[in-house]
């Protein structure tokens, strides 16, 4: 299933598409990333680049531009002085006239900010500059309450990355085994691919825990615990059993309304921004 989405993908590079890719955190769509990146290089209409994060875009567009100077690129003297702008038009300038795209990998995406979308706008309007973003997509769609990075995101394809199969599990647990020249008996195999839910990182997690003499113990979680409302609530008892332990004054009454105000403020704040 993996290497038919991966064909897929490149596919739609060829066709001049840019790809967002999501996912929970350990689903390998880094690993994925790279192996694209990889493919990709091997086609002389390509020239690739990799970041491992989308910011900060001056320092992007000046590897960017270094990479593409190893591709016959020859930018005005003082360049890596210029503007952001000004390295965009270097860029698009030499693409457009060149036989080649570039496609800039970048990981990270959720962390992605307004400025380097506009920067980067600039770049998928020429047509022949192309992105793949990773990002996690529990915090990646936060970012997509904006309308800014809405319009960004509706030009590009996106792929949800999916936990593995229990057989792919067990062939990624295979190759590491014999990367790494460790030898596990059929039942640890079993319980570390049933902890690890079909989830790369927690599978290189379990062998570096057996590496180092002890039990495989990577369940994934899927939710946390937020305690800040609990916080809450029991600093509102406290401070309530308080006043009412040493009895109600009008000065202290007007005290503990002003700081029940400010309690009920903060989580009607805290609640909106959740359901946001």
């Amino acid at each position: 299933m993996r290497e038919e989405q991966k064909a897929k993908i490149v596919e739609d590079l060829v066709k001049g598409k840019n790809i967002l890719i999501t996912g929970s955190y350990g689903l390998g769509k880094s690993t994925l990333a790279q192996e694209l990146m990889h493919e990709l290089a091997c086609q002389e209409n390509f020239v690739v680049f990799y970041f491992p994060f989308p910011k900060p875009p001056k320092l992007i567009l000046t590897k960017a531009i270094e990479k593409l100077c190893l591709r016959g690129l020859n930018p005005p003297s003082g360049w890596k002085f210029s503007s952001l702008y000004q390295l965009c038009e270097i860029i698009i300038k030499y693409i457009n006239g060149s036989p080649f795209n570039l496609v800039l990998f970048l990981d990270e995406a959720q962390i992605i900010t307004e400025n380097a979308i506009q920067v980067y706008s600039e770049l998928l309007n020429s047509g022949k500059v192309q992105f793949v973003l990773c990002g996690h997509s529990p915090a990646f769609d936060e970012k997509l309450s904006s309308l800014k990075f809405k319009y960004f995101f509706n030009a590009f394809t996106v792929y949800k990355i999916e936990p593995l199969s229990y057989s792919e599990a067990k062939t990624f647990l295979d190759s590491c085994l014999k990367e790494r020249k460790l030898n596990l008996d059929e039942n640890t195999k079993t319980k570390l691919l049933l902890q690890a839910g079909g989830n790369l990182a927690n599978i290189i997690r379990g062998l570096d825990q057996i590496s180092q003499g002890e039990e495989p113990n990577v369940y994934t979680s899927q939710n946390s615990t937020n305690l800040f409302p609990l916080f809450i609530f029991l600093i509102f008892v406290i401070i309530g059993l308080k006043y009412l332990y040493r009895g109600v004054g009008d000065y202290a009454l007007a005290n503990f309304s002003g700081f029940l105000g400010l309690v009920l403020f903060f989580i009607i704040r805290y609640f909106y921004f959740w359901r946001k």
